[in-house]
């Protein structure tokens, strides 16, 4: 093997290296960003889950509104 093959496998080698190194990080910031929009979400449910107990146990609506953050429109829709 001569000495341009040799480099020129140690560089393909060097870019497969840092090509898996790259994707590994991108993957986790990635698997990161996905699992704190889940848990925003969750959190949003819960709160209007709450929000819908406390109107059927008849709390103010704008007390509700006040203390969760929550649209009228939301509130107003819930079943």
């Amino acid at each position: 093997m001569c000495i341009a093959q040799r480099l020129q496998d140690k560089g393909r080698q060097e870019g497969l290296q840092l090509g898996i190194k790259l994707g590994i990080e991108l993957g986790i910031e990635l698997g990161i960003e996905l699992g704190i929009a889940q848990e925003r979400l969750r959190a949003h449910q819960r709160q209007i889950e709450l929000a819908r107990n406390l109107l059927k146990s008849g709390v103010n609506l704008e007390i509700i509104i006040k203390n969760f953050y929550l649209t009228r429109e939301e509130l107003v829709s819930l079943p």
